[in-house]
C-alpha cells in the first residue's frame, strides 16, 4: 500500500507500475476524495495499457456509523470506477489508544473493532484470491 502526498507523483507512478494491487485508504470526506483523484487517474491510465492491472479498491476508514456523509462517500467512490470494499473501519478510540500504547487493535478486547478488522482482512484476501495473482 502506498499512501502518499501528491508531490510524490513519480514514486506513486513507479509503484503502480510494479504492483498487482492498490488499496486506497480514504476517510468519509470530500477532501480525501479530491486528494485521491490524481491517484485514481494514475491507476486508470496504467490499467488501460495492462489489461486492467493493477486491481484497485478503496478502503473507507474513520467512518462514523449512520451518517449521511458516510453513505455519500460510498456512492462518490463507487463512481470512480475502482470499487469500494464493503467493510468500513469506523472511528473508534481503541485505534489511537492501542497505537499510543505500542500495540494494535488485536491487543485490545474491543469486539466490534476486532470484528471489523477481521471482516476487512477477509474481504481483502478474497479480493486478492479472486484476482488470481
Amino acid at each position: 500500500m502506498v499512501d502518499g502526498a501528491a508531490k510524490l507523483e513519480d514514486m506513486i507512478a513507479a509503484s503502480i507500475k510494479i504492483t498487482d494491487f492498490v488499496f486506497i485508504p480514504v476517510t468519509p470526506s470530500p477532501y480525501d476524495l479530491w486528494a485521491a483523484s490524481d491517484l485514481v487517474e494514475f491507476i486508470k491510465a496504467r490499467q488501460e495499457v495492462t489489461d486492467g492491472k493493477p486491481a484497485a479498491r478503496f478502503i473507507i476508514s474513520r467512518a462514523i456509523a449512520g451518517t449521511r456523509l458516510g453513505d455519500e462517500i460510498v456512492t462518490a467512490l463507487a463512481e470512480q470506477g475502482l470499487g469500494v470494499f464493503g467493510t468500513h473501519i469506523t472511528q473508534r478510540q481503541v485505534y489511537p489508544q492501542t497505537a499510543s500504547e505500542g500495540g494494535t487493535v488485536f491487543d485490545s478486547k474491543n469486539a466490534d473493532a476486532l470484528a471489523e478488522v477481521n471482516a476487512l482482512t477477509g474481504e481483502i484476501l478474497a479480493f486478492i484470491d479472486a484476482e488470481g495473482v
